[in-house]
């Protein structure tokens, strides 16, 4: 569902007999600087609140489908009167108190969490050494992760997942969750500082660091960098 087409919510809810409508947050249910109120422009809208307004008169469950954690879920759930959710791209799903992790393919001896998991291979620091300067750590909001690793750049996915399957972790995926739109500094001291830590910790270190260059040409200065979350396969 597009954020502009929220608007004929009411419309297209009256010729369907849906039970639940699952909808992405960031660029679809909420607009520029994640606001419900404007639109991908900025421009202020009610579209969004009236299509969860005309969802919850006809009976109908909501879900976010989002790559936000649980903690940044549980708070937009809240504030839009909803109960479940699931997040980090199908790792964590919110149900209403419970709260479940999917581990897919990830091993589980590697860790508590899938996102451990990925720490502890080594498929973290793999990525963010291999593909530098490419690729970086999304800070502030890749913190608080337990199925994924989000992070921002200009890489193939099928390049970098070339790479894990080389280095013996074919079970980690690359995903392109789509453009990020205005500027992002480089991550703060305390962020780089927690690549180099990861980067020792790791038990897998790349054998020969590959540099990635950039393969497309974006539409914006402000929007060359993507948003790729680093999860398991299944």
């Amino acid at each position: 569902m597009d954020q502009r087409a929220l608007a004929n919510a009411g419309e297209v809810l009256g010729r369907l007999d849906p039970a639940v409508l699952f909808t992405d947050v960031d660029g679809t249910l909420v607009g520029r600087d994640g606001s419900l109120f404007a639109d991908l422009d900025g421009a202020p809208t009610l579209a969004a609140a009236e299509a969860l307004v005309a969802a919850k008169a006809a009976g109908i469950e909501v879900v976010l489908v989002s790559g936000r954690n649980e903690t940044q879920l549980r708070e937009a759930t809240r504030l839009l009167g909803l109960r479940d959710a699931i997040g980090e791209l199908g790792t964590v799903l919110v149900l209403g108190r419970r709260f479940e992790i999917l581990w897919g393919e990830t091993p589980r001896e590697l860790g508590a969490t899938p996102h451990q998991a990925l720490e502890r291979s080594g498929a973290i620091a793999l990525v963010l050494t291999a593909f530098a300067p490419s690729i970086e750590p999304h800070g502030p909001w890749h913190h608080g992760r337990v199925g994924t690793a989000l992070l921002r750049g200009r890489v193939e996915p099928a390049e970098v997942e070339a790479v894990l399957a080389a280095a013996g972790m074919g079970w980690v995926r690359l995903l392109d969750n789509g453009r990020l739109r205005g500027e992002y500094p480089p991550p703060p001291a305390r962020a780089r500082a927690a690549v180099r830590a990861c980067r020792g910790r790791s038990s897998s270190p790349p054998r020969t660091p590959a540099r990635a260059s950039p393969k497309r040409s974006m539409r914006s200065s402000l929007t060359a960098r993507r948003l790729h979350s680093l999860g398991t396969a299944g």
